[in-house]
């Protein structure tokens, strides 16, 4: 209710908030020209700039001459870029626009929504992913694709038996630390293995493991494998 009200009381003075470059600006009229947002935010001619409004999962161009009607919105939001040239690029085939010739995956992953858990790969390139602090060229001709995957999972560090192992998930069996520990693992119907663990994730920081069994792991986790043979 007071949120309604102080839009209220704001419309009553004939001003409108508008979000432009992560700027709160005003202007006069509930409905409003391309060239009427840029002229709020800049003092320079509007013709020297693009304008690009930010909706949900959405980028879209806006000329100089076109109409906004700022009550659709709660606050209306802008991009402005030197040049006003307009380029294109889809993610996952939804289509985006932007105003400059290159576009950072950050503002990707903010404006598209994708999730930490999704990497960015160029379509024309799939086998490597664009890495979260570069960026995608949008000078080339025609339309630059993005698609997202799964990102693999990191590869974690523990130490079995004072040795360093990079394995890869969050999970490890029993028999995978065999395996690490000894290169042939001892076989016979005597032999009895120990599988004792410490510095785990929470919350089983440190126990023992039991053939057949999984235990979570972490970066820097210490297994300890012996073996005693009662033939």
């Amino acid at each position: 209710m007071r949120k309604y009200k102080a839009m209220e009381n704001e419309r009553s003075r004939n001003k409108f908030d508008i979000e432009v470059n992560g700027r709160v600006v005003f202007v006069d009229d509930a409905t409003v020209s391309g060239r009427e947002i840029i002229d709020a935010a800049h003092q320079g001619a509007a013709s020297d700039y693009g304008l690009i409004q930010i909706k949900d999962r959405e980028l879209q161009s806006i000329g100089l001459q076109q109409k906004i009607d700022l009550r659709e919105y709660d606050r209306a939001r802008f991009l402005t870029f030197e040049g006003g040239e307009t380029f294109q690029f889809t993610v996952d085939e939804r289509g985006y626009e932007w105003g400059a010739e290159s576009i950072s995956a950050i503002d990707i992953r903010l404006y598209a929504q994708i999730s930490d858990d999704l990497e960015l790969v160029l379509d024309k390139a799939q086998d490597e992913a664009i890495p979260d602090d570069g960026s995608v060229s949008l000078a080339t001709r025609g339309v630059e694709h993005v698609i997202t995957r799964k990102r693999p999972p990191k590869p974690i560090t523990i130490r079995v038996n004072t040795r360093p192992k990079v394995v890869h998930g969050t999970r490890i069996s029993w028999d995978e630390l065999l395996r690490l520990a000894y290169d042939p693992v001892p076989s016979g119907p005597l032999i009895e293995f120990t599988v004792q663990f410490r510095k785990g994730p929470e919350p089983r920081v440190e126990g023992s493991m039991q053939a057949g069994t999984v235990v979570n792991i972490k970066d820097g986790m210490i297994f300890n494998v012996s073996f005693t043979d009662k033939s």
